[in-house]
């Protein structure tokens, strides 16, 4: 009822070019209670990363000597971490589950001769959920509702060197708040014929203020919906059909949003929204499986 997992990886590479040099080191554990009908558990990662940054080349010295470096010097490096606390517990048929989260990421860069960026940033998320199962029509259906509540920090600060970051020519600051709410149908029309249904809307808020130059201050907030319905038929002898069809959305992130040179946009970028459709054959047996899929995104 009670166990726990430890897991800790190194990774050294000078690379192909000069200054080229990646370093890697995690550390992640996990410690686990199960309780009956229940389960609780604790999770922490922690990464620390170092990349030499070896720059761009053109075709003339890719052909001269492609192992060169156009920015000897020039390195970044990251620390992140991340804590998660969650559990689950059993009612009959139905499932409850929970997690919060917490990650803090350290970030710096140095671009010589006269460049360097420092950048954290943080999240803080919690995500309850629930599977409940019903009977229908003589078989077993299953229905997935939860949350997403999602809160971001982040501070940017640029200078041209780690000794002059206390002041820096451009200072960013961010936040952004996810507030979704999404569900998911699994139903069974026939003992081979399944529908899926899922379905979520998230209301977004953003700022993003730059407080040295150029200096301003951004805002918005959006309104996203998405989803998605499958059917999946299967054939017999291992062999399934499938089609579905959907939308999607994402959100600039922070940097995707920043202004480094006026003149800057007036406002922040717009989520980028898709519609999407598969048809595809699917094949599984004798230790085999295939699939052969046609798709249209826009």
């Amino acid at each position: 009822t009670l166990g726990f997992s430890l897991d800790v990886s190194k990774e050294n590479t000078d690379g192909y070019r000069r200054n080229n040099r990646f370093r890697q080191a995690n550390v992640a554990g996990t410690l686990e209670a199960r309780p009956d009908g229940g389960r609780a558990y604790l999770r922490f990662a922690l990464g620390d990363q170092n990349l030499q940054l070896p720059g761009a080349l053109t075709e003339a010295q890719i052909a001269a000597d492609p192992r060169q470096t156009s920015s000897p010097g020039n390195d970044s490096d990251r620390k992140d971490g991340t804590v998660t606390l969650g559990g689950s517990f059993s009612a009959g048929r139905h499932e409850f589950a929970a997690d919060f989260s917490y990650r803090d990421k350290h970030a710096t860069a140095l671009f010589l001769p006269a460049f360097f960026v420092d950048t954290r940033a943080d999240l803080k998320s919690f995500a309850p959920r629930a599977k409940l199962r019903f009977d229908a029509f003589g078989r077993q259906h299953a229905v997935t509702v939860g949350l997403d509540l999602e809160e971001w920090g982040y501070a940017s600060r640029s200078a041209a060197s780690p000794a002059t970051l206390a002041t820096p020519f451009s200072r960013r600051i961010g936040e952004q708040t996810n507030q979704a709410l999404y569900a998911q149908a699994n139903l069974w029309a026939a003992e081979r014929t399944r529908f899926v249904m899922g379905g979520r809307t998230q209301r977004t808020r953003e700022r993003l203020a730059e407080q040295v130059f150029p200096a301003d201050d951004r805002r918005a907030e959006h309104s996203l919906d998405a989803y998605e319905v499958a059917l999946r038929q299967g054939l017999g002898a291992g062999w399934s059909a499938y089609a579905k069809s959907g939308t999607s959305f994402r959100v600039a992130n922070f940097d995707e949003n920043a202004c480094f040179f006026p003149p800057c946009a007036a406002v922040l970028l717009d989520p980028q929204e898709a519609r999407a459709g598969e048809l595809g054959l699917e094949y599984e047996g004798a230790g085999r499986r295939g699939r052969v899929a046609m798709y249209d995104m826009r």
